[in-house]
This record gives structure tokens, sequence and C-alpha cells, in this order.
């Protein structure tokens, strides 16, 4: 009987080898195209499929609802195919080695003429502004000088930029009221920046706090009208309702890339194929 058990054992053993073995081999072989896109709520799938023409994502593609998690994902799958912002990319290259970005009709993200970009917005109150003190001094801030040079270090574009741009004056008061900054995951990098600036040019008259979440543009657009968020984020225009009691400010521009595996020899796509992949129409590697 032990013999038997041994026996049966070790077929057992050999046919759970042999089944992960032609796994491997036909997994290795296979060029199917695993497809990221950002989940609903997200700005920057707004612009990528308005820009891209895409007209319905295939229904097995994979939502996710951040930059860093689409690059964690294509780090480790060699067949898969996502879009990101430029500056979460540029960030990740050192960690997320097997990402490399790949151009769109023959031109990089550093092109004049690349067109894949969305604008970085600001939503608020004005009487929330108004009421806030803290909200009303940061604001002051983010269109100061030194805002603008932050903005332009950390390789964003400036929308628009007026023929004079005050200095940032610092508080003549205690400031104590605590802001809640919330919305676009992708304009989240660049407010970290420019909160840890403000923070240290009011240094001691500042004792209130400022609080930054993700979320999605979605939700910074609709939590600003809700008083949740006194300041939110989007990566994508408002629509005419949601534009209704609000305000909005130009903050950057910057580009969106389309990233890929680095074993992936693809290195260029053509719109009509993005869009073609997207939209389920090519799912093979081999016919690209």
């Amino acid at each position: 009987m032990q013999f038997n058990q041994k026996k049966i054992l070790f077929y057992i053993f050999s046919i759970l080898l042999v089944c992960c073995l032609l796994f491997l081999l036909v997994g290795c072989k296979s060029n199917k195209i695993n497809v990221i896109s950002r989940d609903a709520a997200s700005g920057t799938r707004t612009t990528f499929d308005s820009t891209i023409g895409i007209d319905g994502v295939r229904k097995d593609a994979s939502y996710l609802n951040a930059n860093g998690i689409i690059l964690s994902c294509i780090n480790r799958d060699r067949r898969a195919i996502g879009y990101v912002a430029k500056k979460s990319y540029e960030e990740s290259r050192s960690s997320m080695k097997n990402v490399k970005s790949i151009q769109l009709d023959g031109k990089d993200a550093d092109s004049p003429d690349y067109d894949l970009g969305h604008t970085l917005y600001l939503i608020y109150k004005i009487d929330v502004v108004e009421k806030n003190q803290t909200l009303k001094n940061f604001m002051s801030f983010v269109i100061s000088k030194e805002a603008q040079e932050i903005i332009e270090a950390e390789k964003y574009t400036l929308p628009n930029i007026p023929t004079s741009v005050e200095n940032f004056k610092k508080p003549t008061t205690q400031l104590t009221d605590a802001v809640i900054i919330g919305g676009s995951t992708t304009t989240e990098p660049l407010m970290q920046k420019l909160r840890e600036k403000y923070l240290s040019l009011v240094g001691e008259k500042f004792s209130g706090k400022i609080e930054i979440q993700g979320g999605g543009s979605s939700k910074g657009i609709n939590d600003v009208k809700s008083e949740q968020f006194q300041l939110g984020m989007s990566s994508r225009p408002l629509n005419a309702s949601e534009k209704q009691g609000v305000e909005v400010y130009n903050l950057a521009t910057e580009n969106i890339v389309i990233v890929v595996n680095s074993k992936n020899p693809i290195d260029n796509l053509t719109k009509s194929e993005v869009k073609a992949i997207y939209e389920g129409k090519i799912r093979e590697w081999t016919e690209i």
C-alpha cells in the first residue's frame, strides 16, 4: 500500500511538472498584448482616449488607478502596454528598470510637436478661499514667481505666463486653518513639491496643516463642490456642469508617455496602432 501511494504521488508530481513546463513554454512564446488603462475617474485617461480617438477600451483590459501601479505591472509583464504621466515615468526609471517609453508617430515626449499631453488644473470655491486664510495665502503662493520656478525646475510647462509675476509675500499673521488638497494622482507629485516650498517660506507663521490626497480628477472636482476638499486637482478639463460654482486655475502642462516592458522590441507606435490595440482590434504584438 505504501509503495502504491509513493507511485501515485510520483505520477501526480510528474504530471504537474509537465504542465508547468508546457505553461512556461507556451507563455514565453505568447505575444498577446496585455492592455492597461486608467480607471474611469482619471483625467489622464480622458485625455489619452480623446487624443488617440479610442471608442471604447477592450473589455479584458486592466483598469488601474495610479501611475505607479501601472509602471509596477509593466515592469513585471513583458507583454503589457500602458500610459502614464511623463514625470511619473522619469521618477520611476531607477527602480523600474524593465519599463521603457516608446515613440508616438515617430516622436518622443520631449519633441516640441509631440501632441499627447494634458493641462493640470486646480479647482476651488472663492467663498472657501476667503474663509480659509491658509488656503488664501497658499493660492497667492501658487501664482507667485517662487512657485513658477518650482514648476519649471520639475520640468513641467507653464501654460499661462503673465507679463509680470510677483514674489510671494510671507503672511504677517499666524495661519492656523487646515487645508485638504485632493484629486488627480498625476498632479499630486507637483503639489507635494509646491507644498514643501510653501512651508519652507512661511516657516513659523504657519501652525495649521496642509494634507494632499489622491482619488482621481473626478473626485477632486466633486469633493471641492461638496467642500470635502478645499482645493481640488484635475488632469482633465472640467465640463460645463462641473464648472458651475467653482473657479479653475491652469497650473501646468505635462506630456503623457506610452510605456511597455523593456524586453519588448517595439520602439514606436502610430496613433492608429495604439487605437487598434486599446479597442481590441490588434491583440498580438506580432500584428504590429
